[in-house]
């Protein structure tokens, strides 16, 4: 993590073949190329997918992702968001089911 770098391996490799097959599907050459050693024709199709229920789809709350998240830059001002969010998750407490953080990448285990 001192390099800067926060994608997990995994993830890596996964952006690094969709760029590559999407490169090569523009080209007569490449689509002969992705056909000839098995590639399937859908790039996302190697992303691991998986529908999620019409109640739980209802019960979640989706917000985009702040602006300007470096985890390097500015850790004070996160560490008092983070306080800040707290305190206010705290004072309402109206709800059972407890809210999460997440992000949208896989994690190794």
């Amino acid at each position: 993590m001192s390099l800067g770098v926060w994608n997990t391996l995994e993830e890596i490799r996964e952006a690094l073949l969709i760029s590559q097959k999407q490169r090569l599907e523009k080209t007569k050459a490449g689509k002969a190329i992705l056909q000839k050693v098995g590639s399937p024709a859908d790039v996302h199709s190697t992303i691991d997918k998986v529908d999620l229920s019409r109640e739980v789809r209802t019960r979640l709350k989706v917000l985009p992702p702040p602006r300007n998240m470096d985890p390097c830059l500015h850790n004070e001002t996160r560490i008092a968001r983070v306080a800040f969010l707290r305190k206010q998750l705290e004072n309402k407490k109206t709800s059972s089911t407890p809210t999460l953080l997440s992000t949208a990448g896989k994690m190794p285990p």
